[in-house]
């Protein structure tokens, strides 16, 4: 990762630029503000406009000085505007700060508070996660690729992660564990600085696609577990799985700064690259089993005469057609979203549990070989807001 440059004269404009695009955020904490004192009166939108506003000069605080970097790989010069892609990506980074005005705030009563309300904080951060396929999508189309805009795409991705985490505990959709999940990228970024500044060698770490994939999901599974279409622990063995991928992630690009694995991830002691191997090729099919059995086992326990809740037709018919589709390899990862969102309602049954652990992993993983017909896997293994061609 580069190293921010010192501020040079030709940058003057450019920082008048920063400064005007950081004031236009303004709208944004004004329309939080209101969206607060609706939800929770004068209180709740003074305390979202602290929280949001603090948000905001932490982000204008790291990435003020990165405007150096505002040029093309392989150029010196900085480009003298900040472009549309750049913009969106700070569009971006107002969402988040506005996000992260519901931390610490009372849940919404649902008998009192309009039925939109609790449904904010998924909308914001969906949104924040669309702009982040687009400001990739527009930066390679108009030739606007720039090292300041991939750092702030970074930061603002892990902010963004770390503010959805923290605000998913903290209204009891997660466990307290799923905080890693928002902590890790800081965490390992903490750990490659002071091996630097421990004077051991340090190695780069770049772009992986499996790391691509697991941002991705982590993205997606957030927008889920924020919003209230389901029971408050339905979406914790998501969260767990989650988190466990990412810590995975995060201990490999350790592993990779200390010169232990390859820039792909590759473990470089053979016995341990030999284990990893046989891990990561039997993983997917052990996964597709879980969620059969899993599927099999909830059957078993929800019969129609059972007395208690039994599973609708479409509820049967999704677990049943997902298991075989799972167990063949067909849209593995598909089948495995619809799975989830069908045990999802019946958790914490054990073969609910064994279906949405199963599925939620599934996802990361993909169906593994042997398999068959995989369309999904292109927008699950590449982001489309990655800002490299």
């Amino acid at each position: 990762m580069p190293a921010p440059a010192p501020f040079a004269p030709e940058t003057s404009g450019l920082r008048r630029r920063w400064r005007l695009a950081w004031i236009g955020a303004a709208p944004f904490l004004a329309a939080g503000m209101w969206l607060w004192h609706a939800a929770g009166g004068m209180g709740a939108a003074l305390q979202g406009g602290l929280q949001t506003s603090a948000v905001m000069v932490y982000l204008w605080a790291r990435t003020h000085r990165m405007l150096a970097l505002n040029r093309r790989p392989g150029e010196t010069r900085p480009r003298p505007g900040l472009g549309a892609a750049t913009i969106t990506t700070l569009v971006r980074a107002a969402l988040i700060a506005l996000l992260a005005g519901f931390i610490f705030q009372p849940a919404p009563d649902p008998m009192s508070a309009a039925p939109w309300i609790p449904w904010l904080p998924a909308l914001i951060y969906l949104l924040a996660v669309i702009l982040d396929g687009v400001d990739g999508a527009v930066a390679r189309a108009a030739g606007e690729v720039t090292l300041l805009g991939e750092r702030l795409d970074t930061e603002v991705d892990a902010l963004g992660l770390l503010t959805a985490c923290t605000l998913a505990v903290w209204i009891g959709r997660a466990p307290a564990v799923y905080l890693a999940a928002g902590l890790g990228y800081y965490l390992a970024q903490a750990a490659i600085g002071l091996r630097r500044a421990l004077g051991y060698p340090v190695f780069p770490v770049g772009p992986r696609a499996e790391a691509r994939t697991a941002a991705g999901c982590a993205m997606g599974f957030a927008v889920a577990i924020l919003t209230p279409a389901f029971g408050p622990s339905a979406f914790y063995p998501a969260a767990l799985a989650i988190t466990a991928a990412l810590a995975l992630g995060f201990i490999k690009d350790w592993l990779i700064a200390c010169g232990r694995a390859t820039p792909e991830g590759r473990l470089v002691r053979r016995k341990a690259a030999a284990a990893q191997e046989f891990v990561e090729k039997r993983l997917p099919l052990a996964l597709r089993a879980c969620v059969v059995a899993g599927v099999l086992l909830l059957w078993a326990n929800h019969p129609a005469d059972s007395g208690g809740r039994t599973l609708s037709g479409l509820e049967q018919a999704v677990l049943g057609g997902g298991a075989v589709s799972a167990a063949l390899g067909v849209a593995a990862r598909l089948s495995a979203v619809a799975l989830y969102l069908a045990a999802a309602g019946s958790l914490p049954d054990p073969g609910a549990i064994l279906v949405a652990a199963g599925a939620a992993l599934l996802i990361l993983t993909g169906a593994g070989r042997p398999r068959r017909w995989q369309p999904e896997d292109r927008w699950f293994t590449g982001r489309v807001g990655d800002r490299k061609g």
